[in-house]
This record gives structure tokens, C-alpha cells and sequence, in this order.
């Protein structure tokens, strides 16, 4: 059984651990469907059919005790808490929630910001403090990015990028699948460890020599979804990165390896009817890599294992 454990700022850092003093939990997980009612007709006509509707953000009841060995204590662990859900700072509210199994093991992380915070002010009971809090996720997914370990054990080259020139908000998730291509078209396979599709990819062509790639694209075989571009890799300094995460979607291009970036978004293109860049099903997705030209590039991927919890 999962449990939510702790929260953190979103480089991993300022850790603060959700209280275990009669602690409970609950997640609001609703759907959002379409029901259109025509006058002088019974029901509603369902828009969405066979489908499911879209997730609506999810929601997360947390309740606990704050507890502390004097009223200073009390106090100061109060404020660690306003400060752990991210009630506290306005330009660092968002936050990692985290939940893992109730042995210690697969953490995952939904991003999670604070909603509604309620503490009681029972005179009785100065040094144990009862709170309910509220928090909203946008994303109602949890999250398992693949590391070295995990790529490693499933035959993948690794390529750890540097915080400083990976030009993407993943820190500090910075472990790349590689692979060196020099013929077009080139086939690999990324896996979504997770039980749902996700979005948190991102491609980085490294340019290896001049015009290393020539107005490259990846198709994703399983779902059929495809990208793009008409940026070229210049020089063996260039890199070509496309982040396919919701509301992220972008594409940016380095002329120095990294070390600044320039938006490339308008020369992406997506596939026909398709309103997303790429998104990986559960389980084996076949992706081929297509470029003009001679080719001499590293494909680096990263991507997030997605789970319901």
C-alpha cells in the first residue's frame, strides 16, 4: 500500500517529512466528462462516447498532528511545515509530493501545490497541534524518472548531462538512454516502466560534425505519433532538444553545447490530427529516428515512468 511521505522543493531539495503522529490521506481523482442536454430530449448526449473522459486535477486530503517538545517547538515545527507544503515563499509554492510503498521502496512524485491549510488552536493541546491540509495536483500523476541503475539494468547506454547545460527544468533527473546513430532511418525502443502514458520525454540530438543531422524526426511506431524540425545540426556543437511534457512543449537549439539556448519552437512540427509532441504508452514503445544527409549524432532520451499513485 502506498503511502505520501514527504515533500520537497522541485530540484529534490528542502526536504520536509509529513508528520506520522495519526496521520490519514485521501485523493480526489475525478473525471471530466462531456454530457450535452438538448431541449425536449431525455438524458444527454455523450461527447466522449467510448472514451473516457479527461482527468480533472486531482485533489489531496492530508490530515496529521504537529507535535513539539515546548510551545517554540511547536512553533517552529509549524513553520517547517508551511514551508514544506509550499505555503510559505510565492515564487517557490509548487512543490514534489511523494509517495512510495509502505516498505520504503519505488518513490514516484506528483508536483502538488498548496490549497487550504487549517490549524487548530485547542488551548489543551499546545504541543500537539491537529492540521488538515489541501493540496491540488495539476498533473494528477506520480512520477518515476528512469536513472542510471534502471537504464543500465535494461541494456541501455547512460549519459548523465550536466544540470548547467541540459537546457530542461529536469534537474536533478539528468541520466540519458544514448544512442550514437550514423544511418538513417535508425530504430530504438523506449520503455514506460509506469501503468499510464506519459508525456515527460525529452529528445536531445547532439550534433557530432558538421550538419551531423538534417532536418530530423522521430516517429513513435506504437502510438503514431510523430515531430519534426527543420533545424539542422550545424556543427559538432549543436544540440537540438524537444521536451514533449504538457504545457512544456517545446523545442530549443544550443549552438555551444549547452551553454545557452535559443527557442526553436517554430520550426517543430507535429504529425497530422495530432495535439501533443510525443507521448509513450506502458510498455515498449518502437521509436525510428530519421535524418537527411550523412549522419553523425547522439540521440540522448529521457523520459518518466507514469503512475495513477
Amino acid at each position: 500500500m502506498r503511502r505520501l511521505y514527504r515533500t520537497t522543493h522541485i530540484d529534490g531539495t528542502g526536504e520536509w517529512l509529513i508528520p506520522v503522529l495519526e496521520p490519514s490521506e485521501s485523493v480526489s481523482d475525478e473525471l471530466r466528462n462531456s454530457l450535452l442536454v438538448s431541449a425536449g430530449e431525455d438524458g444527454a448526449y455523450d461527447a466522449y462516447g467510448d472514451e473516457r473522459g479527461p482527468r480533472e486535477p486531482a485533489t489531496v486530503e492530508l490530515d496529521f498532528v504537529v507535535s513539539g517538545d515546548d510551545a517554540d517547538g511547536v512553533q517552529a515545527a509549524l513553520a517547517a511545515m508551511r514551508e514544506g507544503l509550499g505555503g510559505t515563499v510565492k515564487t517557490t509554492g509548487r512543490r514534489k509530493l511523494w509517495s512510495r510503498e509502505a516498505d520504503g521502496t519505488e518513490p514516484r512524485w506528483a508536483y502538488s501545490k498548496l490549497q487550504s491549510l487549517s490549524v487548530a488552536k485547542a488551548r489543551q493541546h499546545i504541543l500537539y497541534v491537529p492540521v488538515s491540509a489541501e493540496l491540488v495536483l495539476p498533473d494528477p500523476l506520480f512520477y518515476a524518472p528512469v536513472d542510471d541503475a534502471w537504464l543500465a539494468a535494461n541494456y541501455y547506454t547512460v549519459q548523465a548531462v550536466e544540470s548547467a547545460l541540459v537546457g530542461e527544468p529536469i534537474a536533478p533527473d539528468l541520466d540519458f538512454a544514448l544512442f550514437a546513430i550514423t544511418t538513417s532511418p535508425y530504430s530504438f525502443t523506449l520503455t514506460n516502466d509506469g501503468l499510464a502514458t506519459t508525456r515527460r520525454i525529452v529528445f536531445r540530438l547532439e550534433s557530432q560534425a558538421a550538419n551531423g543531422f538534417t532536418n530530423p524526426s522521430i516517429t513513435n511506431e506504437t502510438t503514431g505519433q510523430s515531430w519534426s524540425s527543420i533545424t539542422d545540426g550545424a556543427t559538432n556543437t549543436t544540440i537540438l532538444s524537444v521536451n514533449c511534457a504538457a504545457g512544456l512543449g517545446r523545442a530549443r537549439v544550443s549552438a555551444n553545447g549547452g551553454s545557452a539556448w535559443l527557442d526553436d519552437t517554430i520550426n517543430l512540427s507535429l504529425g497530422l490530427t495530432q495535439a501533443v509532441i510525443m507521448e509513450l504508452e506502458p510498455g515498449d514503445n518502437v521509436m525510428t529516428f530519421e535524418s537527411g544527409g550523412a549522419v553523425d549524432t547522439h540521440l540522448l532520451c529521457w523520459w518518466a515512468a507514469a503512475y495513477r499513485d
